[in-house]
């Protein structure tokens, strides 16, 4: 390689590390690509969004909640998030440290602590709250029918290998709030494990 091609390649090497900042497109301890153990076809990489979007997209969400401490703190977020019809979609994949095909009774634990706190909710029919088996894997899903905050799953693959959380962000409005549930019901009818 000449002066010339090194020189060049020199001040490419030098203009990314100033001025291109790498992305992040996941974070958490645990977490883990949710493609490297499944697939939702709604769901793709092209629709995968940095964390610092996923932030300014979410935040502004919750401003007016006693929750809002917790979405306006960056390092907060954890998973990956996808952007899809004006939705915000978080996917918080995780490996279990040892398989166990009773994993799944961890759902009733926490549905039975929801239905709790939600007592007055479910009564007036304003909040949903399911476990059910699908194909593979058993889900909890659980959200408020009236208001945005998070449309949520819970779910754990029949072997107890992998347990995923997925949250629908969206607007306070009901066409915004029937799209996260139906964007969530789909996702959560329709996620294959390898």
């Amino acid at each position: 390689m000449n002066n010339i091609s090194k020189t060049i390649l020199l001040l490419i090497v030098l203009f990314n590390s100033i001025f291109c900042h790498a992305q992040s497109y996941i974070q958490g301890k645990y977490a883990i690509p949710f493609n490297t153990i499944g697939a939702i076809p709604t769901l793709d990489n092209n629709s995968l969004l940095p964390i610092t979007e996923a932030y300014n997209k979410i935040s502004p969400l919750f401003s007016h909640r006693s929750i809002y401490d917790y979405y306006s703190k960056i390092e907060n977020y954890s998973g990956q998030y996808f952007s899809k019809d004006n939705l915000v979609i978080n996917i918080y994949a995780q490996h279990l440290p040892s398989p166990s095909s009773n994993r799944y009774k961890v759902l009733y634990t926490m549905k039975n602590s929801f239905d709790q706190d939600f007592e007055e909710e479910i009564k007036g029919n304003k909040y949903f709250s399911e476990i059910k088996k699908i194909k593979n894997y058993y889900s909890f899903i659980n959200y408020s029918k009236v208001e945005n905050y998070a449309k949520e799953a819970c779910i754990v693959d029949e072997q107890g290998r992998y347990m995923l959380f997925i949250k629908v962000f969206c607007k306070n409005d009901s066409t915004s709030i029937n799209q996260a549930i139906s964007t969530l019901n789909n996702i959560v009818n329709n996620i294959t494990f390898k």
